[in-house]
């Protein structure tokens, strides 16, 4: 992806006119691209991420369909805070459903619009469905309990969610756990690859002999990539998600499928890098 000249707010203006152009992925490559250059932090990464791909991560609709919708577009934006250089930021409530004021209207978010400004999403966490949602034993809180409608604390709280094995809670925990095994984010050198789909943002991280390759599908449409890791090893990338690989084809190339807002993180070689790490 090329960088042309131009101050870091150009550069943002013209990434975020790749996105309204339903070109997320390279939008997000460019204006990471850019920011590494001029030193940018996690924060402006991070917003960079959010305005590149909120066309695509997020909608107006309020529909069954589109709360199912929303909540695979929820999983497919943490997972890129992730996987992204920096630190990744989370509100109180959001690895089970609560908070993220900016997504609360599209996917439910247990927010409480009659509160002025900022209090709507400062209601009390939801840790259980008992009263006062487990969060007081005191009859009144500051801020009510949301405790009507299909996102109030009978309906969302951690309790329930740390039974349910397919909860955003749990899921949250293994992408949690997942990303501290994988020094390569935040240690390593980084490099964007080409995928031959617009829509489509991969990148790789080397550091002491190991690699990961990141890829995440900012689009509703499935898409297929295909990608040259061009490290070695990388003949076979290992999911680290689920159990399966992909394999190279002669010339290295690797075509891979992705699902409407799907990503994948796999590890080049084998899952014995620990033993291969170099020594500094």
């Amino acid at each position: 992806v090329g960088i042309g000249a131009g101050s870091v707010d150009e550069r943002l203006d013209e990434a975020v006119v790749m996105a309204a152009q339903g070109r997320s992925g390279e939008a997000l490559a460019h204006g990471i691209e850019a920011l590494s250059q001029q030193n940018g932090d996690s924060s402006e990464m991070a917003t960079l991420a959010l305005i590149a791909a909120s066309e695509n991560l997020v909608d107006s609709q309020d529909t069954a369909q589109a709360a199912t919708a929303a909540s695979t577009r929820v999983t497919a934006l943490f997972t890129y805070i992730a996987a992204n250089i920096g630190v990744g930021v989370g509100t109180d409530g959001s690895e089970f459903g609560l908070g993220v004021a900016e997504l609360a209207r599209d996917i439910g978010m247990g927010d409480d619009l009659s509160l002025k400004e900022r209090e709507a999403v400062r209601t009390p966490m939801h840790w259980s469905e008992d009263k006062q949602a487990g969060f007081s034993l005191h009859p009144k809180t500051v801020n009510p309990v949301i405790s009507h409608g299909p996102f109030s604390c009978c309906e969302v709280n951690v309790a329930a969610q740390q039974r349910d094995p397919n909860s955003l809670f749990n899921w949250t925990a293994k992408m949690i756990r997942l990303r501290k095994e994988c020094p390569e984010i935040g240690w390593g050198e980084w490099k964007i690859l080409k995928t031959g789909s617009p829509s489509v943002l991969a990148m790789r991280y080397d550091w002491l002999g190991s690699s990961l390759v990141i890829l995440h599908n900012l689009s509703d449409q499935p898409q297929e990539v295909r990608i040259h890791p061009g490290v070695e090893d990388s003949e076979v990338l290992v999911n680290l998600i689920e159990n399966n690989e992909s394999r190279a084809s002669g010339n290295g190339i690797h075509r891979l499928a992705l699902e409407s807002y799907g990503y994948r993180w796999f590890r080049a070689g084998s899952l014995n890098y620990v033993l291969k790490r170099r020594k500094v």
